[in-house]
């Protein structure tokens, strides 16, 4: 009995402090502290005006078609709920627009910021993903890049509309 006690106590010890909880904090607050430039270093052009980077938990994409701010917002917005994320700030001001997706069965709790910034021919967007985990590591696919692929075949069947 006491081992059994010892082993329960243990553990309510030690396994919380293999949890990763994901926060809207750990996110940037604005798009001025993402370094677009580092991301667009290599860009090279294409036929449908579209390039993207992406790692782990991050996905880039500029586009050279031209899209408004307010275009960009929505389709942002209509993306995150596709995917099934609760919105939880649009900041105009601070060009970002985070949701967050709670733990269903099969996916762990997690949190996006989708950042833009407009320069004089691109508009860049850049999406963070924060997952929650534990010790097996959590999720192995790319959340951000999901998202990104949905934003960016929303702008490739704009252009073509208007084309």
């Amino acid at each position: 009995m006491r081992y059994v006690l010892f082993m329960m106590t243990t553990l309510t010890l030690i396994l919380p402090s293999c949890l990763s909880t994901a926060r809207l904090s750990d996110l940037p607050k604005t798009a001025d502290e993402i370094n677009f430039d580092a991301y667009a270093k290599g860009v090279t052009q294409n036929a449908k005006g579209i390039w993207t980077f992406k790692t782990l938990n991050e996905y880039y994409l500029e586009t050279s078609v031209p899209i408004t701010q307010e275009t960009l917002i929505k389709m942002i917005r209509q993306a995150l709920l596709v995917r099934n994320y609760k919105l939880n700030t649009i900041n105009v001001e601070a060009t970002r627009v985070t949701a967050s997706h709670g733990m269903s069965a099969n996916e762990w709790a997690y949190v996006t910021g989708v950042y833009f910034k407009r320069t004089p021919d691109k508009m860049r967007v850049y999406i963070r993903t924060k997952i929650t985990q534990d010790i097996t590591g959590g999720v192995k696919n790319n959340l951000s890049e999901k998202l990104g692929m949905i934003i960016g075949e929303y702008i490739r069947q704009m252009a073509s509309q208007k084309a």
